[in-house]
């Protein structure tokens, strides 16, 4: 039991630790895949803070999205990335564009695939915090042909991406040595904000 316990503690060190950029506010959204038991442990060290979870879909596993909501609403309501969402899925453009309508929609959209009834949702790239110009380059190239990858595959502009890909890098690596250094995971937390969290 004991053993049990120490590894899921390891799993979701190693779960924050890589999920830095999002937790710190550098990264409005994370999508991760994990067991329901990793699911409902991260539901809880998260409850009550800046991170919420939205659920996508549970399988074997449970595909989720991890949020900050102030910074996903402040990329979403970006006028260039808004025209594109309505490009990627014009049935964006029947819901108010609340963050919890947006979120819903996109979860929806996201069942439809993983059921096989219409393609990947590629506007999950602009809740994740790409350029909106690297999305549609992506779908216009078919992924090929990127200028640069590291956290996505760049088609616009490099030195923008170069400088984010570092500091999301760094806020890794910071949570790691933290980590390994023996920091509890409670305390790498608190370099989050807290707030009132909406864990689906």
């Amino acid at each position: 039991m004991g053993d049990e316990g120490d590894c899921l503690e390891q799993k979701l060190r190693e779960l924050v630790c890589l999920n830095a950029p999002v937790i710190t506010g550098l990264k409005p959204c994370g999508i991760i895949s994990v067991s329901e038991r990793e699911y409902f442990a991260l539901s809880r060290l998260f409850s009550g803070g800046a991170i919420s979870l939205l659920p996508l879909y549970s399988g074997r596993r449970v595909t989720f999205l991890f949020y900050r909501e102030e910074r996903l609403s402040e990329q979403l309501s970006d006028p260039e990335l808004r025209a594109q969402l309505l490009e990627l899925a014009p049935s964006y453009g029947e819901f108010s564009p609340t963050l919890s309508a947006l979120l819903r929609h996109f979860r929806e959209r996201y069942l439809r695939y993983k059921r096989g009834e219409q393609g990947f949702p590629h506007e999950l790239g602009l809740f994740l915090g790409y350029p909106a110009e690297d999305v549609r380059g992506y779908l216009l190239h078919e992924g090929a042909g990127a200028k640069l990858c590291g956290y996505w595959k760049v088609y616009g502009d490099v030195r923008a991406a170069l400088r984010i890909f570092q500091a999301y890098d760094v806020s890794v690596q910071s949570f790691f040595l933290m980590a390994g250094h023996g920091v509890p995971l409670e305390q790498l937390l608190s370099l989050c904000p807290r707030r009132e969290s909406s864990v689906a």
